[in-house]
């Protein structure tokens, strides 16, 4: 590999971190284009990034698809505002060191069902690490705490997470990530002692990133979790597997284009329902960025989801609209 390939295959290890998916395939591809494809200048450590969105919910109660199941006198569709409030922070660190860390926050506020279903989600991330150029080995740390209203403001999950993360550039333009974690989850009081969420959870997968051209990238993933929780109606071990891309369609135009897929097996026999419970999520999502003027974007969003199990009660649709300003700095 030539020098120049080098130290760009060093900058991406050292920022790929920062763009670590959770849950939101879609935000991943806006972060990982932002701080690692244009390269977050060694210089300048500190990057932010504020959101405001709007958004149209056509399932926000997570209602079942069985109208006898659903919540009896409650309104499932909502509007929802959301704000979204993301800190990197990558140092230039003597080599073979390296260090990232994240802070990220966001806020939503419904219209109809705000006593019950507004949220305040905040996360730390830390990974001190080792590059040695083509590779690189980080130990990754989180933590999150999840606040839900009922009617006032309560800690609905607290998690911490550590593991270690290898990252590989195999080829030009290739990036291939491997992951194993340990997370411990602590939800608020459950209705039984079945129904206990309270679980140890063990993540580990496979991630590859392929850059085929300038500004566009693709994305896939798999994920295999073994949860073991308090109550026994929870216990779970799953498969995901999960696609986005970002597709440069014009200046200051991109395309996102992601699904995702996770197979979840419980292990024990549900003592309410008394029965097997296999759930299969699917969701599909696809979006239009235009960056408007510098360091502002405008984001165009639709994702559909649908969640199939062998439980009515958690046979399921939901529709998000969403349309929003992104300033980044």
């Amino acid at each position: 590999m030539k020098e120049q390939e080098l130290e760009k295959a060093n900058e991406k290890l050292n920022a790929a971190i920062l763009a670590n998916p959770e849950s939101d395939l879609a935000a991943f591809a806006r972060r990982y284009r932002d701080v690692v494809e244009r390269r977050m200048k060694l210089e300048r450590p500190l990057r932010v990034s504020l959101k405001l969105l709007g958004q149209y919910d056509t399932n926000v109660l997570i209602d079942p698809v069985d109208p006898t199941l659903q919540s009896p006198g409650t309104e499932k569709e909502d509007f929802n505002k959301i704000g979204v409030f993301n800190l990197d922070y990558v140092p230039r660190l003597k080599a073979p060191y390296m260090f990232n860390a994240n802070v990220f926050s966001s806020a939503n506020f419904l219209q109809r069902n705000y006593t019950t279903h507004n949220s305040w989600v905040n996360s730390v991330t830390a990974a001190p690490g080792l590059n040695f150029g083509r590779w690189s080995l980080a130990l990754a740390g989180k933590y999150d705490n999840v606040q839900l209203r009922n009617p006032d403001y309560q800690e609905y999950l607290e998690a911490f997470a550590v593991g270690p993360v290898m990252r590989v550039v195999p080829a030009q333009n290739h990036l291939l990530e491997l992951f194993v974690k340990a997370q411990q989850n602590d939800y608020w009081e459950p209705v039984t002692p079945d129904e206990d969420r309270d679980s140890d959870l063990t993540d580990a997968g496979v991630n590859w990133i392929w850059t085929f051209k300038k500004d566009s990238f693709a994305y896939f993933t798999y994920r295999y979790g073994d949860e073991r929780t308090v109550g026994v109606n929870w216990d779970n071990r799953s498969h995901r597997l999960g696609f986005t891309s970002s597709i440069t369609l014009a200046d200051r135009l991109q395309l996102q284009l992601g699904g995702e897929v996770t197979y979840r097996n419980f292990k024990n026999v549900n003592t309410i329902f008394l029965q097997e419970r296999k759930d299969d999520y699917y969701q599909l999502t696809a979006g239009l960025t235009y960056d408007l003027v510098k360091y502002t974007r405008l984001i165009l969003q639709y994702s559909h989801m649908r969640n199939n199990s062998t439980i009515d009660l958690y046979t399921y649709d939901r529709d998000l609209y969403t349309a929003g300003v992104e300033f980044y700095f």
